[in-house]
């Protein structure tokens, strides 16, 4: 009887031992039946994710055969994951361009032999022929079943290089024309005024070398009389209220002023709101028109206190200079010589004079033949009697500008 209690008690323990192996063995299968799904998403997820982005992933051995590629390899090389497997390294390293071969070879060897990384920018040619660029990078190598490989990723980067080349070809352009301009150009900050480039033709124009120049600034380069409006002109170039700053008086090296009209555009340069000024000299000309006032305003007073009536008239008929004694002498009215049209003027002086005719064929003949000159006189109706004398106006080039009376 206390035999069959033990054995009752054994196989209760049993069978709960037994139980609760089971349901532990349930509980594993649940485990590895949730993990395998993970599993299976996450290799969905991974194959999706090689399939779908732009960038090809490969794995290779130490040889250059490729085991693994991405089916996306197709659309930037035009070769069939399968087409790649089976060409081994003759196409991986065939195809690229003969001076690049050389040195993606190299860093292939020395991403397995010294664990350097892997990364470069090479051409190679695709099936259809054309060539493109690739950025093939790797930094992992692992070797199995005593074979060295490496996992890594290509990109195709044709349109990155397209456009840094025509960025750099744009680049040479700009420094071509900066070098080379026969005008003098600064690049200045438009807040500190402090330049940050100059060409040639500025250094030349001013006395300094480039690197003495973008040590300096606007206040640098200008007469201290002449600072007040210079800065006035830069800031309002700098606001875009205007482009053209004329005749700026600027200070060379040598202690000598030139003159240049300063023409700015505005850029940014280094993130910097800055003034490109364009600098021409006009010290010449404006000597020429300085000296040109001086003879003009001289030449007024003298006509001006002269006991003769004077006129001149250029080329085209139209009176650029007379005095008040020749309106007085005369008797034109104010409004009509305001109009500085010869024409008008001779045809209000014909009623008084006795041979009118005779007066416009002298006129129309002497306006005929430029560079003749003439003294005659004028008999008026009332009595009066003018001497009359003409002369062309000629430079010392022998270039004709109009006639005097």
């Amino acid at each position: 009887m206390g035999d069959s209690k033990k054995t009752k008690e054994v196989l209760v323990e049993e069978f709960e031992a037994l139980r609760s192996r089971v349901a532990e063995l349930e509980r594993m299968e649940a485990e590895h039946k949730r993990g395998k799904k993970a599993l299976q998403e996450s290799e969905e997820k991974y194959r999706s994710l090689v399939a779908n982005i732009p960038d090809v992933t490969w794995t290779t051995d130490c040889k250059g055969n490729t085991t693994f590629i991405s089916p996306n390899v197709k659309t930037v090389y035009g070769y069939t994951p399968e087409e790649i497997y089976k060409g081994g390294d003759s196409l991986r390293f065939g195809g690229i361009y003969p001076d690049d071969v050389e040195r993606v070879k190299e860093a292939y060897k020395a991403l397995f032999e010294k664990g350097i990384r892997f990364d470069v920018e090479y051409r190679i040619k695709r099936k259809d022929e054309k060539w493109i660029w690739l950025n093939d990078r790797s930094i992992v190598t692992y070797e199995e079943d005593g074979t060295m490989y490496a996992d890594g990723v290509f990109s195709d980067i044709t349109e990155r290089k397209r456009a840094e080349e025509a960025l750099r070809e744009s680049e040479e352009r700009y420094k071509a024309m900066f070098q080379g301009a026969a005008e003098g150009i600064i690049v200045a900050d438009s807040k500190t005024m402090q330049f940050k480039y100059a060409n040639p033709a500025i250094c030349g124009m001013l006395g300094y070398t480039e690197e003495e120049l973008k040590q300096m600034g606007v206040r640098d380069i200008h007469p201290k009389e002449d600072l007040e409006y210079v800065i006035s002109e830069f800031e309002a170039q700098a606001r875009g209220e205007k482009t053209l700053a004329p005749s700026i008086p600027c200070l060379r090296k040598n202690g000598t002023i030139m003159y240049a009209d300063i023409d700015t555009a505005k850029v940014f340069v280094d993130g910097r709101k800055c003034n490109v000024g364009f600098f021409t000299d006009i010290t010449e000309r404006k000597k020429t028109e300085d000296e040109l006032l001086f003879k003009s305003t001289l030449l007024g007073a003298q006509s001006e206190t002269s006991i003769d009536g004077i006129l001149v008239v250029d080329g085209e008929g139209k009176s650029i200079l007379f005095n008040k004694r020749f309106g007085q002498m005369w008797n034109i009215p104010q409004k009509i010589l305001d109009t500085r049209d010869d024409e008008k003027a001779l045809q209000y002086v014909l009623d008084q004079l006795k041979e009118p005719n005779r007066f416009l064929e002298k006129v129309t003949y002497l306006y005929a033949h430029k560079n003749e000159k003439s003294r005659d006189e004028i008999q008026f109706k009332d009595g009066k009697v003018f001497d009359r004398y003409s002369s062309p106006l000629i430079d010392s080039n022998g270039q004709h500008y109009g006639r005097s009376w």
